[in-house]
This record gives C-alpha cells, sequence and structure tokens, in this order.
C-alpha cells in the first residue's frame, strides 16, 4: 500500500470536476469517478493534462506543466498543481490564489482520491509504455518553446487552437464555435513555398527550391537563443506538436509538425554539416511513427488533404 510522502512526490489537484469525463496526462487517458480529484507520483519533466466531456473526438482542453529535477527537501515541497472545473467553460482552470493552501488536504486524499501516475502493471502495458516513453518524446521541450507555442502563460492549448498561418482550414469548426481567445498557436514561420534568401534569382533560387538548407538554416537562427544547442526549437516544436496530434487532435499542430519534416528531409547540404542533428531528428521521427497508431482514424486521417508526403 502507497504512503503519503509529502516532500516526496508531485501531485496535480484537479477538483470540483464531473464525476465521468475523460482525462488524460501524457500518452494515458482513463474515465473519471466520484472518487478522483487528480494525479499522485508524477515524476520530473514536461507533462501535458487534458479533459473533455466525452470520449469521442470532441474539443478537449488541456495544459502543460513541468516538475524540475531538483530534489524536495521540507522547507521545498515538490510541486502541486492545482486545477479547478469551471462549468461555465467545460475545463479545468489554474487556481491563482495560494494553491499552496490546498497541501492539507493531500493526506485525506492520498489512498482513494489520487490516481498514480502509472496505473497499468500488466506486462503487455509495461511494454507499451516502453514503446511510446514520454520522457523520450519530450527530450527538447523548453518553457521559451511552450509559452510560444501555445502564446498563454498557462501553456493552455486545446483541439481548436490554430495558428494564423492555418485558421481558414480547420474542418468543421467556425470562430464563434471556438472562441478566438483560444485560437492562436505560435508556429516557426516555416514557408514551404520560399524557401531562398530574399533577393535570390537564377540559381541560388533554384537550388534553395530543390535543397531547403538554407531555409532550415535560417529558421533555426531566428529563433535560437543564447547558447541552445543548434536546432534544438526544431525538435522541440516538432515534439510538442506531434504531441498535441497524439492527445488533443490538433489541426493545426498536425499542419506544422508536417511543414518541419516536409523542410528537414528535403536538405541535402545541411544533412551532411549537421550529421549529428540530422541523426537525433530521424531517432525522434522514428519514436513519432511508433505511436501513430495511438491517434484515432490514424495520424493524417485529421487533414483532409490525406498523408500529403
Amino acid at each position: 500500500m502507497a504512503t503519503f510522502q509529502p516532500t516526496s512526490t508531485s501531485t496535480a489537484l484537479l477538483l470540483s470536476g464531473p464525476s465521468s469525463i475523460l482525462c488524460s496526462i501524457d500518452l494515458l487517458s482513463f474515465t473519471t469517478t466520484p472518487q478522483f480529484h487528480g494525479i499522485k507520483s508524477i515524476p520530473a519533466g514536461y507533462h501535458f493534462i487534458f479533459t473533455s466531456e466525452t470520449t469521442s473526438l470532441s474539443i478537449r482542453d488541456g495544459f502543460w506543466f513541468h516538475i524540475p529535477h531538483t530534489p524536495p527537501t521540507s522547507n521545498s515541497p515538490t510541486p502541486l498543481i492545482v486545477r479547478k472545473w469551471d462549468p461555465s467553460t467545460g475545463s479545468l482552470r489554474p487556481v491563482v490564489e495560494n494553491p499552496e493552501s490546498y497541501r492539507s488536504q493531500l493526506a485525506a486524499l492520498w489512498e482513494r482520491g489520487l490516481t498514480p501516475y502509472r496505473q497499468s502493471a500488466s506486462k503487455e502495458a509495461e511494454v507499451q509504455e516502453e514503446r511510446g516513453d514520454w520522457a523520450r518524446l519530450t527530450e527538447h521541450l523548453t518553457p521559451r518553446l511552450l509559452s510560444h507555442l501555445t502564446q498563454n502563460k498557462e501553456w493552455k492549448i486545446t483541439s481548436a487552437s490554430c495558428a494564423e498561418e492555418d485558421r481558414d482550414e480547420i474542418p468543421g469548426l467556425t470562430a464563434a464555435e471556438v472562441g478566438e481567445e483560444e485560437r492562436e498557436l505560435g508556429v516557426l514561420g516555416i514557408d514551404l513555398k520560399r524557401t531562398w534568401r530574399e533577393g535570390a534569382v537564377g540559381r541560388e533560387r533554384t537550388e534553395g527550391a530543390v535543397d531547403r538548407s538554407w531555409a532550415l538554416g535560417d529558421v533555426v537562427e531566428r529563433w535560437r537563443e543564447g547558447e541552445e544547442e543548434w536546432g534544438d526549437v526544431v525538435l522541440g516544436q516538432m515534439e510538442a506538436c506531434f504531441l498535441m496530434v497524439l492527445t488533443v487532435a490538433n489541426y493545426s499542430c498536425l499542419e506544422e509538425w508536417k511543414r518541419i519534416v516536409g523542410l528537414v528531409l528535403t536538405c541535402k547540404r545541411a544533412m551532411r554539416e549537421r550529421e549529428g542533428w540530422f541523426a537525433t531528428f530521424l531517432s525522434l521521427l522514428r519514436r513519432q511513427m511508433q505511436r501513430c497508431e495511438d491517434v484515432e482514424g490514424g495520424l493524417f486521417d485529421l487533414s483532409d488533404e490525406g498523408v500529403g508526403y
């Protein structure tokens, strides 16, 4: 039997929710019960929780959060994430005023009110978790990247969140149904229709269209910050967008993921110059392809245009 350890485990309190909704943390989904009040024993790293009032592909509302790797102490306990259900929006909202005051509730909720981060212990489930290793799918995420992608300090994102580039392409959704305040996503500004420098003409322009190495380098340098490794922002955006397709079925994130893959896989010169980075990219792409079956109906069926590659 698990024992309550107030300073050695991170917890997400998800309070006042309906008795039976779809809830998910990372790539594990479940239907809640009246006793459900949150998730305990969350490991260090980046995590994503979403809820939906139905189990179908309706609007899903979620948020990212980060658990630091710093060892907890009695003076600095592990993070406590507190969200309360808002019936008017059908989603979880952060508790802004004194969330630490809820820490005293953990002891009473620990045994029956909080579900473990990893519930399944069957051999089949362990194999599935190993194959879908969440930590390896989020290796390049950063606070700056998530803030830019979600365009809000809560790192909130829904099925209907949308980048301006894709705003007119969301199938089956109108601005009135979605709400403008929840639609904006931040993308890297990849334009596959112009992959050469401004002012290029003749052969330089032709080569830029055939070999998109210049465009990849331009994206990296525009978004690189400080001592960040070359290309990490591209890998991080690729990771975050792919996971938003798997979890909340976000169409705009699928389009951004496709733009990244389409750009990188059409680079020739950069592949020779950045062999190590391309090896990392291909390893990540392989891990992601192993998870395509997690999307209802298949990864690319979210788009009316089909695969496209």
